[in-house]
């Protein structure tokens, strides 16, 4: 693996790493002591963007990693995505006592998974195989 590879591949680790521990992180603190800037978006908009993203950022690393994705390793990512998500709502209802659990919001994840799948399909094609 030559340089460029190995710098993309630890870059899209980090960023696919650093985006999961973000969402885990902004899912259980307690945001009605945070100065936010409220947008009046409903949450599951939120929900759905966020878990596109996150599937974009580990589907470039695996792609940058293995070179091609199987279908296989592409809905291993989605299920384990998914099954986070769930942890994460499971985490909000026995740890906190300032968050809930909310099945919208598991739907919400799967939502943004399955678009981030769908939308991956022509940027992997274009982009990441022009090995930009």
């Amino acid at each position: 693996m030559n340089t460029k590879n190995t710098l993309k591949v630890k870059l899209s680790l980090f960023f696919a790493v650093a985006f999961s521990l973000l969402i885990l992180f902004l899912s259980l603190i307690n945001q009605s002591k945070l100065e936010v800037i409220n947008l009046k978006i409903n949450d599951k908009i939120y929900h759905t963007l966020s878990y596109l993203l996150m599937i974009f950022l580990w589907l470039i690393y695996f792609k940058y990693k293995n070179k091609s994705i199987q279908n296989k390793l592409k809905f291993l990512i989605a299920s384990l995505i998914l099954t986070f998500g769930i942890i994460i709502e499971v985490m909000q209802l026995v740890l906190t006592n300032y968050r809930s659990f909310d099945l919208l919001d598991i739907l919400a994840n799967a939502l943004g998974i399955m678009c981030g799948l769908i939308l991956f399909l022509p940027i992997e094609k274009y982009f990441i195989n022009k090995n930009i």
